[in-house]
């Protein structure tokens, strides 16, 4: 029997974070989710991710990606589905790093995992705005979809790192592996972000050469050690925990 309770709700952290950095404002709090995510993200260890799907009104050729995005499964634009445009835009080096995990950045849809499926209805090319009468297309650079269709509505299935809404907050938050480590990285994370903000803080700083006040370098220090904790989950163990966080919070 697989435990789902190897995944913690990383709100859980906030309170540690008042109680051993003795930071003493809530402005973080807003932010944390996405400073979690980004933290998630810039360990790279490989975890299991969830699929989600939302609709989002977009102008400009253009619309931000949702936090928490790990690859694209489809995309319909206005009631059509677009191919995804083979270009020189993209990102190489992400390229080459989502080739050795799972797609991340640059949504090429031959990877393993991507699970590409077509909408069960057909549906006529409709309200399309291109440019230079091309077939509807999209790709993917600085976290935003771009496209040759102008404006309209995006409805987007893509994979994501789990998340669970926190009714205390009113915000939905990453879950996280419940690893010491990994929680003691992601505090640090938090408070080093805090401090880039420019919070000013009786003993932390960023410019000591010194571990045990600049939570910068201990972040260097122990990440590697970070995800060599995380990466004790078997693929089979990930993709288990990933099913039971799906049908449990994301329904």
């Amino acid at each position: 029997m697989i435990d789902n309770k190897l995944y913690i709700n990383s709100a859980t952290l906030i309170a540690d974070i008042y109680n051993d950095y003795n930071i003493q404002s809530d402005d973080f709090i807003p932010r944390f989710p996405i400073w979690i995510a980004h933290a998630l993200e810039e360990l790279k260890f490989i975890q299991a991710y969830v699929t989600k799907e939302c609709e989002l009104e977009f102008d400009n050729n253009r619309c931000e990606l949702p936090w928490g995005f790990q690859g694209i499964i489809d995309i319909i634009i206005n009631d059509v589905k677009v191919h995804l445009k083979n270009t020189a835009e993209f990102n190489k080096d992400a390229y080459r790093e989502t080739i050795k995990t799972v797609p991340a950045y640059t949504p090429f849809t031959g990877f393993p995992n991507s699970d590409i499926s077509t909408p069960d209805t057909d549906i006529e090319n409709i309200n399309l705005k291109t440019s230079d009468n091309e077939e509807p297309y999209y790709y993917i650079s600085n976290n935003w979809i771009h496209t040759n269709i102008k404006e309209g509505i995006i409805h987007l299935r893509y994979r994501s790192i789990p998340v669970v809404y926190d009714s205390n907050l009113n915000m939905e938050f990453p879950l996280i592996y419940d690893v010491g480590m990994l929680k003691r990285y992601l505090k640090l994370y938090v408070v080093r972000q805090i401090l880039l903000r420019g919070y000013k803080h009786p003993v932390l700083n960023l410019k000591d050469n010194n571990p045990i006040v600049n939570p910068g370098l201990e972040l260097m220090n122990i990440r590697s050690n970070v995800r060599v904790a995380c990466n004790k989950f078997n693929k089979d163990r990930r993709e288990a925990i990933a099913q039971i966080v799906g049908h449990t919070f994301l329904q």
